[in-house]
């Protein structure tokens, strides 16, 4: 099997070199956006969309033309492009929405391939890693690679430069995992329950921040908008939504790390967040009810990272040699799983917590008989991702659509 990962590291670049990757994130983010405007324009005049290598014509035009282009590295520009490629081949599977424009210092990062790149140890907690124009930029917390370097990415963040750095190798096949099943139900007061009576508490990294949050966005508010102080508080209230993340993500980490370790077959609901999370305030013709509490619930389950838990899990097992497979989620917390019985109803549930069985009386903790109920469920087939067709039209010959670019 082919093990990609990525190293990731907190960036130390000097006023100099921030001020160059700032330029150069600015220019990956142009590019982007003017071959996004391209495609569209296409598309609505001619039926078709253009694809990468018609592009990458069109940018070495235009890189020649513009001379503030020129000191940008034109891998970081092409890669810029193959992001928007990918952005489009993922839509046509309906794997996600339409590409949207990037914006600034929401979307700040550029990408350059290994020949592009050095990697080094300074020392004991530092690396350096040597870019072209600008040279040795310094990072912290060094860690070996684990394999042939492919790529890095430098991301900038709440005001913080990041750089990601990807490595891939090959190893042999993992032996496949003959373990028995272990369903896991996920929850907000419990962030998981497994079926062997495993209970994991959630972190709740947004209940850390709540009250400062609130104090910063209360400022914000009175601030001008765009002026300096209001630039600041923004980078303020941005810094720790980045704690937020980092907090949670750790969490993720950790736990998901200790489950594959442990067991080799885990079973998840097929849980759809987004249709979960929607908001019930309804339209004024027909308000909805209990706004309020179900704004709440919302908040608490998009705290609870379930999407990014199962992604964790499912890739950590699979390079163990393992697997995570998902169930049909309804009334696993309400049926009961005693051999024979099966009893499904609202009232086997008197609390919160608890799970008594108003047939049988099985008892239990709920959250670990709704464990027990999604690994003895039926496992959801991995089904293909759909293709659209794409319109076909009469296209304008390259050249004209080339000089429209320029």
């Amino acid at each position: 099997m082919l093990l990609q990962r990525a190293n990731k590291y907190r960036a130390e670049p000097s006023p100099y070199q921030a001020q160059a990757m700032g330029q150069w994130v600015g220019a990956c983010r142009h590019e982007y956006n003017h071959a996004l405007e391209r495609r569209q324009y296409e598309y609505r005049n001619y039926g078709f969309s253009l694809a990468y290598v018609p592009q990458a014509k069109e940018l070495t035009v235009r890189r020649a033309a513009k001379n503030w282009l020129e000191f940008v590295p034109i891998h970081a520009l092409q890669n810029a492009l193959r992001d928007l490629d990918e952005a489009f081949s993922r839509f046509f599977k309906k794997l996600c929405g339409h590409p949207t424009p990037r914006k600034k210092f929401k979307n700040d990062s550029f990408t350059l391939p290994a020949e592009d790149v050095e990697f080094k140890r300074l020392n004991k907690r530092h690396g350096a890693i040597k870019l072209p124009k600008i040279g040795w930029v310094r990072f912290r917390g060094y860690r070996p690679l684990g394999g042939d370097l492919r790529s890095v990415t430098f991301r900038r963040k709440a005001g913080e430069w990041f750089v990601s750095v990807l490595w891939q190798k090959k190893r042999p096949d993992p032996s496949k995992s003959t373990d028995d099943p272990i369903g896991i139900d996920r929850g907000v007061a419990v962030f998981a329950a497994t079926s062997v009576g495993q209970l994991i508490d959630p972190v709740n990294a947004f209940d850390g921040i709540r009250d400062k949050l609130a104090k910063l966005q209360q400022r914000l508010a009175r601030k001008v908008k765009f002026s300096s102080n209001w630039h600041k508080l923004k980078g303020k209230i941005s810094r720790l939504r980045m704690h937020e993340a980092n907090v949670r993500k750790d969490f993720l980490h950790k736990e998901s790390t200790g489950l594959a370790k442990s067991h080799g077959v885990y079973r998840l609901e097929k849980l759809r967040v987004r249709n979960m999370t929607a908001s019930a305030a309804g339209a004024v013709e027909e308000p909805g009810k209990n706004v309020a509490q179900k704004s709440g619930l919302n908040r608490s389950i998009l705290d609870q990272g379930w999407g990014m838990f199962a992604t964790f899990l499912s890739y950590k097992e699979q390079e163990r040699g393992g697997r995570v497979e998902f169930t049909p989620a309804p009334y696993t917390s309400l049926r009961c799983p005693a051999p024979g019985c099966g009893h499904t109803h609202a009232n086997n549930r008197p609390t919160r917590d608890w799970f008594c069985c108003e047939v049988c009386g099985y008892e239990g903790h709920a959250d670990v008989v709704g464990a027990i109920n999604v690994s003895q469920g039926r496992i959801l087939p991995v089904e293909p991702p759909k293709r659209i067709r794409r319109r076909v039209g009469k296209r304008k010959p390259v050249e004209e659509r080339v000089s429209h670019g320029a």
